[in-house]
């Protein structure tokens, strides 16, 4: 449901040993992926690559041929990317007989595997300023043409120019932070047109062809000459289009439901931008000329209406992505954040009521206070507003890149390869691995990494905390190699101990043990 993919599972699983030569590793992750171009790579015994091909992605699983029969460790290191952008990386190794004297594959691949705190940075700087140039945009037609008619619209040009410039870049941060390229690897053509795949490539490909028609719109309309709101309406559409495309690039498209997130997102967005890009215009409204009173009332009455549609599509927001849980919203980067922009949000309201109260009133009557007019006090008063909002742009900025806060505390589920003396082994899975209930499955392998179809019965017993012993988790036959419950309890979170026995007939069995560690209820 919530955006943020996650690796489910791996096979040959981290750190198993096989019998014999595997030609194709496959991993499974809890929702739709695609491959980053170059970003899924396996390194053999001696270092080198074996991946032979492109891997493959279909919904969730994602599948990397392999080319190699020799025996030793294997290392994969996987990027993919998530429904919402997200890129996904991770590194895991597996045995084939026998596990390797040296660590040349795992070096590799945890080398390859490892983040870019420096692009991670710069990609956020960067689609900070296209949302800024996008906001300024957006928000300041809406005033020049609906707010005050007549007047001219001021950093347009600048805000276009912004935004044009900012989204190819952040184009090209994003597909090397997705296939762990360098900003000079990820300008070659194979790169930039796979990252045309993902969610934000496609995005960024439709704000810039908007962007070029809104810049010809521009060229040959003059927004000084509207008559009334419906040609004004007409004359601004074109500037909040790329706004609109923006959202289909985050975390609204790949939560559900996507029909009644994503456009929340979009007039969220669309609501931000005729504040903060309103402000500015007012400022050099109240600076340069005459000044209207019906357009500065207008203002207050369209700015009162942004702030009352921002905290309702925003808590919707908030509600989806963290829910009701404090752990959610204090302990997760997404929490503090969403809590840092409802602070600054918050902190812009004195001024916006000190203004309608005092500062506009004071406008109409001429009045001093403290040998300040009331014109310039607005000024200074929309000044600190702006800083505040510009804060809250930056906070943005932040969130759009930060995985969701139910996802970064989804317990992960455990996933353990349990050894049998005979070479046999059997793969635990408890999902999501916390106190309380949980879904058990366990799959049956012979030595040569087959299902085990030999196997007539698993039992499942564990030794956990609070003097817990003998645990029977009443396993059932899911098929051939496969038993399961689907809802079993744990009662306590802390380390167990789980005994699992193999049977095979009524005379063969074996039995192999396994520690694991169950996360408390969230």
């Amino acid at each position: 449901m919530f955006a943020h993919a996650t690796l489910e599972s791996i096979r040959p699983a981290d750190e198993s040993t096989v019998a014999a030569a595997v030609d194709t590793v496959e991993l499974h992750f809890n929702e739709q992926v695609s491959v980053a171009f170059g970003g899924t790579k396996v390194w053999g015994p001696d270092g080198e690559r074996v991946d032979s091909g492109k891997a493959s992605s279909s919904g969730g699983d994602v599948r990397v041929p392999i080319d190699s029969d020799a025996r030793g460790t294997y290392a994969i290191s996987y990027r993919v990317v998530s429904a919402d952008g997200h890129p996904v990386h991770g590194a895991s190794t597996f045995h084939v007989g026998e596990a390797s004297a040296n660590d040349l594959s795992q070096e590799k691949a945890l080398a390859a595997s490892r983040s870019h705190p420096g692009l991670e940075r710069g990609f956020g700087a960067v689609r900070g300023i296209a949302l800024l140039g996008l906001m300024l945009l957006a928000g300041g037609m809406v005033f020049t043409v609906l707010v005050a008619p007549g007047t001219r619209a001021r950093f347009i040009g600048a805000a276009l120019a912004a935004a044009l410039i900012a989204l190819p870049l952040s184009y090209v941060f994003d597909a090397a932070i997705s296939a762990g390229f360098s900003l000079t690897e990820a300008l070659r053509w194979p790169v930039l047109r796979a990252e045309a795949s993902s969610a934000w490539g496609r995005s960024v490909l439709v704000q810039l062809a908007l962007l070029v028609l809104v810049a010809a719109w521009f060229a040959v309309v003059d927004t000084t000459r509207v008559r009334s709101r419906a040609r004004g309406l007409l004359l601004a559409l074109p500037a909040l289009l790329p706004l609109l495309a923006w959202s289909a690039g985050g975390h609204a498209l790949a939560t559900h439901p996507v029909w009644l997130r994503l456009p929340l997102d979009m007039l969220h967005m669309l609501a931000a931008s005729i504040w903060i890009g309103g402000l500015v215009q007012l400022l050099v409204y109240l600076r340069v000329g005459a000044v209207s009173m019906e357009h500065v009332l207008r203002w207050s009455r369209t700015a009162l209406a942004c702030v009352i549609v921002l905290v309702a599509t925003g808590l919707y927001a908030s509600f989806v992505e963290i829910g009701l849980s404090k752990d959610a919203l204090l302990s997760t980067t997404y929490g503090r954040l969403v809590l840092v922009k409802a602070l600054l949000l918050v902190g812009t309201m004195p001024f916006a009521w000190l203004n309608m109260r005092h500062n506009v009133p004071g406008l109409r009557s001429g009045r001093t206070t403290a040998g300040v007019d009331a014109r310039a006090r607005l000024r200074q008063y929309v000044v600190a507003e702006l800083v505040l909002l510009a804060c809250v742009v930056a906070a943005t900025s932040a969130l759009i890149q930060t995985a969701p806060a139910r996802t970064q505390l989804t317990p992960p589920r455990i996933e353990k390869i349990v050894k049998l003396p005979s070479g046999a082994t059997a793969q635990l899975i408890i999902d999501p691995g916390q106190q309380g209930p949980d879904e058990i499955h366990v799959y049956t392998f012979t030595k040569a990494q087959r299902v085990d179809q030999e196997a007539t019965n698993v039992k499942l017993v564990a030794d956990g905390p609070n003097g817990i012993s003998n645990l029977d988790l009443g396993l059932l036959p899911g098929g051939t190699g496969h038993w399961t419950i689907p809802r079993r309890t744990i009662p306590f979170a802390g380390t167990w101990t789980f005994e699992l026995t193999v049977e095979r007939g009524d005379f063969d069995s074996e039995t192999g043990r396994v520690r694991a560690t169950i996360g408390a209820r969230r």
